[in-house]
């Protein structure tokens, strides 16, 4: 566990897990010109590509976030809305 501390005290706690990825060499190089320019070190990036590859891939998580918004915005005025956000939704990349 690695913890940060500022001026006033504890900031905040992280388990740290060492990952070994074996990767083709035009992936890893590709990944790292993109490191190097988003300027982040190494265990950042592939922690961001991770929980990005990962919350692409949770079908709860899509469906929850998709269950929000349809409760937020309410059934649809009328058929032909309702049947226009079903075929855009089907278009959408997950």
């Amino acid at each position: 566990m690695v913890c940060r501390l500022d001026d006033v005290g504890l900031v905040g706690c992280i388990s740290v897990v060492k990952i070994v990825i074996f990767a083709p060499d035009d992936v890893f190089e590709e990944a790292e010109r993109l490191l190097d320019r988003l300027q982040t070190s190494h265990g950042q990036f592939y922690a961001r590509a991770l929980a990005e590859f990962l919350a692409r891939h949770a079908e709860d998580r899509v469906e929850a976030a998709m269950s929000a918004v349809v409760a937020e915005a309410g059934p649809a005025a009328d058929e032909f809305t309702g049947e226009a956000a079903r075929k855009r939704l089907r278009r959408v990349e997950w």
